[in-house]
């Protein structure tokens, strides 16, 4: 996944979708397959947290518990809550309409498709870390209708919810 050579600033985060091969074969409306920066319309991104189970037994007499640790890895959802003009904002090589293509992602059903996301918190600079889910596990679980009367200049919200399997720290370069 090719990274955005431009960071967003110090005071936003940088967050990128990519849109790969299978998306363009599967929408028509795209032709790009393009990493496609969304980071002057995100309000927030959250998520992606890393958990582990672990089971705590206690045994009559014992003051420690016996504890059994399960060795696979579960990741929380990812939201991403985003403000854009319905129907105008244009991102991308296709000038896509990004509420558009993900109400088109979202209702796909016609095989499995991938939605990874790179983001870096930090605002995407040189030597920032940066996060990126899987390539071929990250699936679009939610998507909400937009809402008006979030915004003095008229952008509507919506949020995005993404099943993560895999998240990967890197350094930006």
């Amino acid at each position: 996944m090719a990274k955005t050579a431009n960071a967003t600033g110090a005071k936003r985060a940088k967050v990128e979708l990519v849109i790969n091969a299978a998306a363009v074969t599967a929408l028509a409306s795209l032709t790009t397959a393009e990493t496609i920066d969304i980071s002057s319309i995100v309000k927030s991104i959250s998520g992606g947290d890393l958990t582990r189970t672990v089971e705590k037994e206690y045994v009559i007499g014992d003051s420690a518990a016996i504890e059994t640790y399960d060795p696979q890895l579960i990741y929380s959802d990812l939201v991403i809550v985003f403000l854009y003009t319905n129907g105008k904002d244009e991102l991308g090589a296709d000038d896509i309409d990004i509420g558009a293509i993900l109400d088109e992602l979202a209702v796909y059903v016609g095989g499995d498709l991938s939605l990874p996301v790179i983001w870096s918190m930090a605002g995407g600079n040189v030597g920032d870390e940066e996060r990126q889910t899987g390539a071929s596990d990250t699936r679009i679980v939610g998507l909400t209708q937009p809402q008006g009367g979030v915004d003095t200049t008229g952008k509507v919200q919506r949020t995005l919810t993404l099943s993560v399997q895999s998240v990967t720290k890197a350094t930006v370069s």
